[in-house]
C-alpha cells in the first residue's frame, strides 16, 4: 500500500478508518524489512554484501526498501566490475607488451563481446591503474559506480598521467562527498583538467579537430542515426537553429512532436524540403518563415547560450570558461565566443566566494527576476538535474499566492521535475543560502547546494605526489569541506513589468551594491593578467 491510490482503493473498501487500519498494518509489516535494507549500505562491497542482500530479499519489503536494495546490488556491481580487472590485468599484461593483440581475441570469443569492446575495456583498466588509482579503489569500495570510472576515464584519457592524478585528486573526493552524478562529475573534471592544463587543453582540442566527422548507423522499426562529432560551438549553434526553426514550425501550425519537427527542420536545412512527412499531411502554413509572430503570452526560446568567463581570463588569462549546455571550454575559444555577434551577458561573481553577486543587462531591459535565477540556479535544481536554464520553468517553492514572486521563493525547474513537484509526488524546500532540500514520495531525502562559480575562482595547488594508496584510499577518506556563503548584494525584487521607474532603476544599477572590496579584487585579477 505505497501509494495514494492503494490507500484510496482501500477508503472505498474499508471506510477511512478500515483503510487507515490496514496501511498501519503493512507498515508494520514492512518495517523489519525496511530496516534490514538500510544496514547493506553499512556493508562492504563483496560476497558478504550478495548475502545479505539475498537475506533482505527473502523479507517483505516495501518501495522504499526495494530501492535500498537497489542500490546495495549497485555497489556490488561495482565490486564486481573494479574486481574483474585484476584478472584482465594478468591476461594482457602492461600497455608495453604486444601479447595485448595476442590476447584480445581470445576475450572476445570467450565473452561473446566484440574485440573493440574488449579493447576499449583493457585502455580503461590501463589508464586506472596508471593515472586513476583513486578512482579504481573508490569504484572498488562501492563509493563510485563503474559509470563514475568510465566518465573519469574520458575526460582523462588524452591528459598525461601526471595531470590525470592532479584532476583526480581535485575531483573524487567532493565526488564521494557531494554524491555526484556521472554528469557532475565529467563537468568537475573537464573544468579541473583546463585549470591544470590550459595550454594542453588547447592542443588537444586542436588535435580533436582532426578527428571530426558525420557518420551513419542503422537502427531498427525503418530509422537511423546520423551522428555529428565536432567542435563544440559549432555544434551548439547548429542545435540552438535546429531548436528555434522546430519552434517556429510550431507556432505556424505544425502540431507534431519536439522531436519530430527538429528532425524535419534539419532535413529541411540540409535536403532543401521537410522530406519526414508526406505533403498532404503538413498543414498548409507549416513551412518556417522569416516573419513569424509568436504567439501572445508565449515566450520563445533564445537561440543562443550563455558563456560565463571570468574577466582575467576575457583579458588573455588560461582559466577555464563554461558555455551553457556544452559545459567547461578553453579561454581560447571563450575569447572567440565573447568576440563573436552573440548575446553576450556579463556576470560578476564574488572571487571569495563563487557565488553571483551581479548580473549584466541587455541593452533592452527584460525579465531581470528571471535572468538573476538563471545565472544563481544554472540547471534545474532537482537532485542530479543538469537541465540547462533556458528550457527550465521558475517555480515557486511556496505556492503562489501564498508565496511571493521573489528570487528567495524561486527556483528553476525543468518541464519533467516541475510536474513532480506540482503533483505533491516531490516536497522541495528553498533554503536562505539558496540550496534546496527534496523529500521524495518514498521518505528519501535529498540536498542540493547552492551552485557556484567556484571554476573561476583561483584553485589551491593540487596536493604532493601521495599516490601510495595506503595513504590516499582508506576505509572513510575525508575529503576537504566546500564552504558556501551567502549572497553579498541582494537580487532584483519583484515588479510590475509596467512599472517604468523599476526599469529605469535596474538598467541605472541602483539595486546593485557591489563593496568596494568586490571591486578592488576584480580590478587586481584583471591586472594581474
Amino acid at each position: 500500500m505505497d501509494t495514494i491510490e492503494d490507500y484510496w482503493a482501500h477508503v472505498e473498501t474499508f471506510g477511512l478508518d478500515g483503510a487507515q487500519e490496514r496501511f498501519n498494518e503493512y507498515d508494520a509489516s514492512c518495517a523489519p524489512g525496511r530496516a534490514a535494507a538500510e544496514q547493506l549500505a553499512d556493508i562492504e562491497p563483496g560476497p558478504a554484501l550478495l548475502v545479505e542482500i539475498r537475506k533482505v530479499q527473502a523479507m517483505i519489503l516495501d518501495r522504499g526498501g526495494q530501492v535500498l536494495v537497489y542500490s546495495a546490488f549497485e555497489r556490488y556491481k561495482s565490486w564486481i566490475d573494479a574486481e574483474s580487472m585484476v584478472p584482465l590485468r594478468a591476461a594482457v599484461g602492461r600497455p608495453s607488451n604486444d601479447l595485448a593483440k595476442v590476447i584480445i581475441p581470445d576475450l572476445a570469443g570467450q565473452t561473446h563481446l566484440s574485440e573493440n569492446t574488449i579493447g576499449t575495456r583493457v585502455a580503461q583498466m590501463w589508464h586506472l591503474e596508471q593515472g586513476l588509482p583513486w578512482t579504481y579503489e573508490s569504484e572498488r569500495a562501492g563509493r563510485l559506480t563503474t559509470t563514475h570510472t568510465w566518465v573519469m576515464c574520458n575526460e582523462t584519457r588524452h591528459a598525461s598521467l601526471e595531470i590525470a592524478r592532479e584532476v583526480e585528486a581535485l575531483v573524487i573526493p567532493k565526488a564521494i562527498e557531494n554524491g555526484w552524478t556521472p554528469a557532475q562529475l565529467g563537468n568537475a573534471a573537464r573544468t579541473a583538467l583546463l585549470t591544470l592544463d590550459p595550454e594542453g587543453a588547447e592542443q588537444r582540442a586542436e588535435d580533436a579537430k582532426k578527428q571530426a566527422d558525420v557518420r551513419f548507423r542503422s537502427e531498427p522499426d525503418e530509422m537511423a542515426t546520423v551522428s555529428a562529432y565536432g567542435d563544440v560551438w559549432t555544434q551548439r549553434q547548429i542545435m540552438d537553429e535546429i531548436d528555434r526553426l522546430a519552434e517556429e514550425m510550431q507556432r505556424a501550425g505544425d502540431d507534431r512532436n519536439v522531436g519530430e519537427r527538429r528532425m524535419g527542420a534539419l532535413s529541411k536545412a540540409v535536403l532543401g524540403e521537410d522530406t519526414t512527412q508526406d505533403s498532404s499531411d503538413a498543414p498548409n502554413d507549416a513551412v518556417p518563415t522569416d516573419d513569424v509572430t509568436p504567439k501572445a503570452g508565449r515566450r520563445p526560446k533564445r537561440a543562443t547560450a550563455l558563456l560565463l568567463v571570468s574577466l582575467p581570463t576575457l583579458l588573455g588569462g588560461s582559466g577555464p570558461a563554461r558555455l551553457e549546455g556544452c559545459g567547461p571550454i578553453t579561454a581560447k575559444l571563450a575569447r572567440r565566443i565573447a568576440a563573436s555577434d552573440i548575446d553576450f551577458r556579463r556576470l560578476v561573481f564574488d572571487p571569495l566566494t563563487g557565488l553571483p553577486v551581479e548580473v549584466g543587462d541587455r541593452y533592452e531591459v527584460r525579465e531581470p527576476v528571471r535572468r538573476w535565477i538563471e545565472v544563481r540556479d544554472r540547471v534545474c535544481v532537482f537532485p542530479g538535474c543538469m537541465c540547462r536554464a533556458v528550457v527550465c520553468d521558475v517555480d515557486h517553492a511556496i505556492e503562489f499566492p501564498e508565496g511571493q514572486t521573489t528570487c528567495e521563493n524561486c527556483g528553476l525547474l525543468c518541464r519533467k521535475h516541475h510536474n513532480l513537484k506540482t503533483k505533491k509526488w516531490w516536497k522541495r524546500k528553498q533554503n536562505p543560502d539558496n540550496s534546496v532540500d527534496w523529500v521524495s514520495p518514498l521518505g528519501f531525502r535529498y540536498h542540493v547546494p547552492a551552485r557556484d562559480y567556484s571554476e573561476f575562482v583561483d584553485q589551491p595547488d593540487p596536493p604532493p605526489d601521495c599516490w601510495a594508496l595506503d595513504e590516499c584510499v582508506g576505509d572513510d577518506p575525508d575529503p576537504p569541506d566546500v564552504l558556501l556563503f551567502p549572497l553579498s548584494t541582494q537580487p532584483p525584487p519583484p515588479h510590475d513589468e509596467d512599472d517604468e521607474e523599476y526599469d529605469a532603476a535596474v538598467t541605472s544599477g541602483e539595486w546593485r551594491q557591489i563593496s568596494a572590496g568586490l571591486a578592488q579584487t576584480l580590478i587586481a585579477d584583471a591586472t594581474a593578467h
